[in-house]
């Protein structure tokens, strides 16, 4: 994956971002690209798709969001973690209030629940 960034003369930003494996990236962008426009109406910026390239562009900060949220949630998925849209604005959500939390701690954490001699993960 590469990245990027370009700033703008007016407080906008724009960063590129390059995945390696297109299908992958097809499964993080979600049918019909249903998880950028879900990162789009949550952060206000606008994700622009050409294949496994994707052009962010808004705020510093909100770009910077995005793009976390992005590289790790592609990981998730390079893993074989499903990604679903509320996992999209939950780890938006995470990032926004802790932005060097490591996603992949959270989603790919077990826990365990003893029943009747089986553990259940």
């Amino acid at each position: 994956m590469s990245l990027k960034k370009n700033l703008g003369s007016n407080s906008s930003v724009e960063q590129d971002l390059e995945f390696e494996d297109y299908v992958l990236a097809q499964t993080l962008f979600g049918e019909l690209n249903r998880n950028l426009h879900t990162i789009e109406e949550t952060t206000g910026i606008r994700i622009f798709n050409r294949g496994n390239l994707l052009r962010l562009s808004g705020t510093a900060h909100a770009v910077d969001l995005a793009a976390s949220a992005l590289r790790q949630l592609y990981d998730l998925v390079r893993k074989g973690h499903p990604i679903y849209s509320q996992d999209i604005v939950f780890s938006l959500k995470i990032l926004e209030s802790s932005p060097q939390t490591l996603l992949e701690e959270i989603f790919l954490d077990k826990v365990y629940i003893t029943s009747k001699k089986r553990i259940i993960s």
